[in-house]
């Protein structure tokens, strides 16, 4: 179980660190659970350039426990304490639990996958596994399969080294990359552990019967497949890149998510394909296709039967099954490893039915977090490489009012202020046009100022160490430094903060360093990965 030592001033505080993360499902899943257990916990999306930066943010947040995703399940290894068994095995860490002054990390992408193997009544007798890709997820799928006794194994990897060390490793066959067109139709069951950026399998060709797992689900029309030829490629490519360059426009970048062309072909090519937007058109186009496929699918199993559609989509009927199962899964694990409680078949419906609900399509962000974090400078360099405007809440109150922050604190009081605060946003959020907002530091503390971001923005918390904080603004005219002139009473005011902000925010983006273009561009990355 989760150990508060660090944290037990404020709620537990857990998170999911990856590099992108904002596509991340895990915050629906963990939240709509502690709101069904009644534990008093947050769970939030962590950004960083790398990890040693992600270590330090939630060493210093006081982080009670966390999640992994690419590219960090192996780079995390020489930070822990303690591994079990199964992430000694695999040499590969998704979750991991602050113990007093140690983390110990665990691989649950072993119960993830053979849940997800249930939940589309797989049955391992007798049939033919491919596994696509080397990393920890690939090596967890091993390790699940060789523990169920599969005799029929296959690995295939670019990397061929790397593919025939694995592949020995766990008593499977290697398949080289050049011989999975003439081999594909043999397989009952392909697994991809690939990024979604990878390529590596021209899948039309799977038999009618065979079944494609996919690790990942941050992108919404699987599975990404290869041009008919090099001049369509070459065109591909030009056209992807002006796309690129559109995606500067908020409005675009917070449309539906963004896909992949599907289309039928016979030859295959080489082992790795990068795939860029569609149109708005094709966009919306696809997705309702998607959508119209989904709708006749049955929930309680989680599988995506896509390829049956073959007249639809122009694809081999086989099974699709797609990476939130996966997520479910290790899910279910991870809550007995945060609370100790066992998850029953009806908190696994309501936990479904939250990470399979669709993201909210909005066309705001909205940056919080303490005084001195840098939130208005932030917002007005992310607001330029969004193309969008930007709004201080503060400055805005100010113009209103025609009075100073500090002066309406003094002749009013802070509650007719936050007051102010609370009927002016809700308003502010109403209008439909793509912006960045950066709101004062206790604007959060209102419950409808909170609902309305919920409702209308990504919410980014801006995080800063008390430290830091205090440096920046310390002998400034903010009015909670007259309010709270000491320095411990300061620290006490961003402690009971956290909390709010942490409740509802999207994601965590570190300004420990002041570093307001890296974070910026943090940012800008984690939107056009994400939607």
């Amino acid at each position: 179980m989760v150990n508060k030592s660090f944290g037990e001033k404020r709620r537990t505080l857990l998170a999911v660190l990856g590099r992108p993360i904002f596509f991340s499902r895990s915050p629906e899943l963990y939240r709509a659970a502690f709101r069904h257990l009644k534990i008093e916990a947050d769970y939030i999306r962590v950004a960083s350039t790398s990890l040693e930066e992600a270590w330090q943010t939630i060493i210093e947040a006081g982080v009670n426990g966390f999640n992994l995703t690419s590219p960090y399940k192996e780079k995390i290894l020489p930070y822990l304490d303690e591994l079990d068994e199964r992430a000694q095995a695999v040499a590969a860490v998704n979750t991991v639990l602050r113990q007093g002054n140690k983390f110990r990390g665990y691989n649950t992408d072993v119960d993830g996958f053979n849940f997800a193997l249930r939940a589309a009544g797989v049955c391992l007798g007798h049939q033919r596994f491919l596994v696509l890709g080397a990393g920890g997820a690939s090596r967890a799928v091993l390790l699940a399969l060789q523990q169920a006794g599969v005799n029929s194994l296959w690995v295939t990897n670019r990397n061929e080294i790397k593919g025939q060390e694995l592949a020995q490793k766990f008593g499977a066959a290697f398949l080289p990359p050049a011989e999975i067109p003439r081999k594909i139709a043999s397989f009952d069951l392909v697994i991809s552990c690939l990024p979604r950026t990878e390529y590596l399998l021209p899948y039309n060709q799977l038999p009618a019967h065979g079944r494609l797992f996919e690790a990942t689900y941050n992108h919404y029309s699987w599975p990404p497949v290869q041009g008919d030829n090099n001049h369509k490629n070459k065109k591909n490519s030009k056209k992807n890149k002006n796309n690129k360059n559109n995606r500067n426009n908020l409005s675009l970048a917070a449309q539906l998510p963004q896909t992949k062309k599907l289309q039928s072909h016979s030859d295959a090519h080489e082992s790795q394909q990068l795939f860029g937007l569609l149109s708005r058109d094709e966009q919306a186009e696809r997705q309702a296709e998607l959508e119209a496929i989904i709708s006749r699918q049955k929930t309680d199993s989680g599988c995506l039967a896509a390829f049956s559609q073959k007249q639809e989509l122009a694809l081999n009927p086989a099974e699709f099954c797609f990476g939130l199962e996966w997520l479910l899964g290790q899910g279910i694990a991870n809550l007995r490893l945060f609370t100790g409680k066992e998850i029953s078949e009806q908190d696994v419906a309501g936990l479904r039915k939250a990470i399979y609900a669709p993201r909210p399509n909005r066309a705001k962000i909205a940056l919080i977090g303490f005084m001195g974090c840098g939130k208005t400078s932030l917002g007005r360099l992310l607001a330029a490489r969004l193309n969008c405007g930007f709004i201080d809440t503060d400055e805005l109150i100010e113009k209103h009012t025609r009075k100073p922050i500090a002066t309406i604190f003094a002749e009013a009081g802070e509650a007719a202020f936050r007051q102010l605060e609370a009927s002016l946003i809700p308003d502010l959020l109403k209008n439909s046009r793509p912006m960045v907002l950066s709101l004062g530091g206790g604007a959060v503390k209102e419950e409808r100022v909170r609902e309305a971001l919920r409702r209308s923005c990504h919410v980014v918390w801006v995080w800063a160490p008390f430290e830091a904080s205090y440096q920046r603004t310390a002998g400034s005219n903010r009015p909670l430094l007259a309010l709270n002139n000491s320095p411990s009473a300061i620290e006490k005011l961003w402690e009971e903060r956290q909390s709010l902000y942490a409740g509802c925010c999207d994601l965590l983006v570190s300004n420990r360093d002041g570093k307001l273009d890296q974070a910026a561009r943090l940012i800008h990355e984690e939107i056009n990965s994400s939607f």
